[in-house]
């Protein structure tokens, strides 16, 4: 869904349980990968509250 600049994103409610485990340690595992772009987005001002269903 887009909003202006900003475009949302969801998973599927009805992929596999395994799909959701995947990204779980994908995302626990490679921090250093993902810290540079997050403080990125955290410090950008006028960003939007969290819009997760």
């Amino acid at each position: 869904e887009r909003r202006g600049q900003w475009v949302y994103y969801y998973l599927n409610p009805r992929l596999p349980g395994w799909v959701s485990r995947v990204l779980d340690e994908t995302a626990q595992n490679n921090g250093a990968l993902i810290e540079t772009p997050l403080v990125q987005l955290q410090a950008m001002a006028g960003r939007p509250g969290e819009q997760c269903p």
